[in-house]
């Protein structure tokens, strides 16, 4: 981890949230947040990725369920 890990824990419990409330923008935009403290947390890579998906924003999501599938390639 190479970030502060409270603020990663606060960007992932919003993440959560905003997608529960199907809030995408800000689901996508705290999913990054997370990942900019803890880079290779694939949750937070698969929680971004479902955000974009949602925005209809199909080749960067792509990216980012490959990048999660890259680091954790046993997890369906």
């Amino acid at each position: 981890m190479a970030g502060d890990q409270e603020a990663f824990n606060r960007a992932m419990k919003k993440g959560h949230s905003a997608a529960w409330d199907m809030d995408w923008e800000e689901a996508a935009r705290q999913y990054h947040q997370a990942l900019e403290e803890n880079p290779g947390h694939v949750i937070a890579l698969s929680g971004l990725a479902m955000s974009l998906v949602e925005l209809k924003q199909y080749k960067p999501a792509l990216a980012k369920y490959k990048e999660a599938v890259r680091l954790s390639p046993q997890d369906p």
